[in-house]
């Protein structure tokens, strides 16, 4: 159930850390020191957990080899499904709890982006599809110089998504009180795959590798922030 996602070392390091450590002796406690500042941390599979019993075996066998901190995605897929706030935590709840009882630091990831499509996804979370009747597809997704839009990722020109996440982050701390103590750090995905990006490089949108990548700044709002930055800037466009 641990395979890492994004930074895809992560999945190796944790296949060389077991291998490593069953060539050694049965997955026993790590004896080297380690300063006790440094926290081993492991994401979760992108896959929802169905077998807790063998879930709960495997972080008893991360916890005795020293593993601090186990990283879980939370898909906006899943905890606001069907309706703007309209919440539902229960699954991450139920996670959080078995991860907690297993003596382990939690660090959610607040995933507001698409899973599916890229390199390694093995399921399909898209954005809710209430998300996108709030605005037209120009508002509110990326549009490349050759007119594709992309759906990963509602478009920080869309002013809305801002309070959106807000909602989301209000509905949290209302119900995740309970795990205070056990949250290592928060993140916040903040583009495709959860990466600090645009949505350049899409094989949809004709893209190959080692190409440049397609420029995401044609649809309307994007132009028109493009045109109020210059202007704010330099005066008149004149200017």
């Amino acid at each position: 159930m641990f395979n890492g996602r994004r930074k895809r070392l992560g999945k190796w390091m944790l296949a060389i850390f077991i291998i490593g450590s069953l060539l050694l002796g049965n997955l026993t406690p790590a004896q080297a020191a380690v300063d006790n500042n440094y926290k081993v941390s492991v994401m979760l599979n992108l896959e929802d957990i169905t077998d807790f019993a063998s879930f709960d075996k495997q972080l008893a066998t991360l916890k005795n080899n020293g593993v601090k901190v186990v990283e879980v995605d939370m898909w906006w897929n899943h905890f606001e499904p069907n309706a703007r706030n309209q919440f539902d935590w229960s699954y991450y709840q139920n996670v959080f709890a078995h991860i907690k009882s297993a003596g382990l630091l939690i660090a959610p990831i607040f995933s507001f982006h698409q899973c599916g499509g890229n390199v390694g996804d093995t399921c399909n979370f898209p954005i809710p599809g209430w998300v996108w009747t709030l605005g037209t597809q120009d508002q509110m997704q990326y549009k490349s110089e050759t007119g594709y839009y992309d759906h990963e990722y509602v478009a920080p020109f869309f002013s809305l998504s801002y309070t959106l996440y807000e909602e989301a982050f209000k509905s949290f701390a209302a119900n995740m009180s309970a795990f205070k103590g056990s949250f290592f750090k928060i993140y916040i995905g903040m583009g495709p795959a959860g990466e600090l990006r645009y949505p350049s490089y899409n094989a949809n949108d004709g893209w190959s590798y080692p190409g440049r990548g397609k420029l995401q700044a044609y649809s309307g709002p994007a132009i028109s922030s493009f045109q109020n930055a210059m202007q704010n800037k330099y005066g008149t466009i004149g200017a």
